[in-house]
């Protein structure tokens, strides 16, 4: 008798974004800004294999002067069972931009770039979970300032028996 293989299920998943007041300075001591959300369910115990993406553009604007000018950010992924309390951090990234420039005469300077943040996670799960993206630190220098626009949030998951 043929055994029969059992095809894993995948499927994608699109999160939730947030369009929150964006701070020039937040430390370790003060409330992360949630930027984007994924769900995750699963009716039965089962193994999940998780690519998560987060996608954006992050917008500097500096005015050009004698001193440095600089954003600085630190992006968090987290893991919150529902049926806990507990998250669980799974990734962190940095964000740094600075220019320095020698120049006398004050300008303005707009960048805006793509930045893509990407994880595999494996979670055994029988309930729901979900994938928050914060940013936890933030430090602007006078003269510049940031923005973070086009957010998008999505999730390929595959069952495993």
């Amino acid at each position: 008798m043929k055994e029969r293989v059992k095809i894993p299920l995948t499927k994608l998943i699109n999160g939730k974004v947030f369009n929150p007041p964006l701070p020039n300075s937040l430390t370790n001591n003060e409330k992360p800004v949630r930027l984007a959300e994924l769900k995750v369910s699963c009716s039965e115990r089962k193994r999940l294999y998780l690519m998560i993406e987060f996608y954006s553009f992050i917008l500097t604007n500096r005015i050009i002067q004698e001193k440095k000018n600089e954003v600085q950010l630190l992006f968090s992924l987290l893991r919150k069972k529902d049926k806990s309390k507990n998250r669980k951090t799974i990734q962190t990234w940095p964000f740094s931009r600075e220019i320095i420039t020698k120049t006398p005469e004050s300008a303005t300077v707009k960048v805006n770039e793509p930045i893509l943040l990407s994880v595999c996670d494996t979670i055994i799960l029988n309930g729901n979970a979900s994938y928050i993206l914060e940013v936890n630190r933030v430090s602007v220098s006078d003269g510049s300032s940031y923005d973070i626009t086009k957010k998008s949030i999505t999730g390929v998951v595959t069952e495993c028996q």
